[in-house]
């Protein structure tokens, strides 16, 4: 019988593998056979673990979802941004946001890849939407912030807190992800990225302010 730290182990390993591969020859060619080989586990060990593809592609971007927002809120943080007033708040988390993404950009992709196959490959199944909604997290600090600065008043009363963190967060996401694309094809650079990136903040903080 496997101890539960040993199983994790496996786990761990199929889905670093797993990942690695999907890097290199896409989510759709990764099968049991080049999995098996990657991981140094066998195809029936590697299904006692997952149920189907569609769920170990869930569980690789979970578990990639949670470590990139538990490191960019360890970044934010890290900026003291308590000291500052709430545009200048607003545009530390963005900034921790967007310059962790961009600097990751080949793992922004394969959570895009991984939405678009989970949701209509395979299975078809809608169950998997959830997760892939990456403005929850976004929308809910940009919101947090957003309230600091309406209650002390450094931000325009006449705006609608809940729409405009709807809005910011739609469009930080929308604005990543094009970047992203951008450098994967050499169409920018991370640096280049970067600026665009802090640019469009800069005026976003500044359309917020009173």
């Amino acid at each position: 019988m496997l101890t539960s730290d040993y199983k994790q182990e496996n786990i761990d390993c199929v889905m670093d593998a797993a990942f690695k591969l999907c890097k290199e020859i896409g989510i759709t060619a990764v099968n049991k056979t080049n999995l098996s080989k990657a991981s140094g586990l066998s195809p029936k060990s590697i299904q006692r673990y997952f149920d189907g593809k569609v769920d170990m592609i869930y569980k690789i971007s979970k578990k990639m979802l949670e470590r990139n927002y538990e490191e960019i809120m360890s970044n934010y943080r890290a900026c003291q941004p308590e000291k500052y007033c709430c545009t200048e708040r607003l545009q530390l988390f963005l900034q921790s946001h967007n310059n962790y993404v961009l600097n990751r950009y080949k793992d922004m992709i394969f959570i895009q890849n991984a939405d678009l196959f989970c949701r209509f490959g395979e299975e078809k199944s809608d169950k998997y939407r959830h997760l892939f909604c990456q403005t929850s997290a976004l929308e809910k600090g940009i919101g947090y912030i957003l309230n600091i600065g309406f209650k002390d008043g450094s931000i325009n009363a006449d705006l609608d807190i809940e729409k405009e963190s709807h809005l910011i967060a739609i469009l930080c996401a929308g604005l990543v992800e094009r970047l992203s694309n951008d450098i994967d094809i050499d169409e920018i650079t991370i640096e280049e990225a970067v600026k665009v990136s802090n640019d469009w903040i800069e005026r976003t903080a500044a359309y917020l302010q009173r």
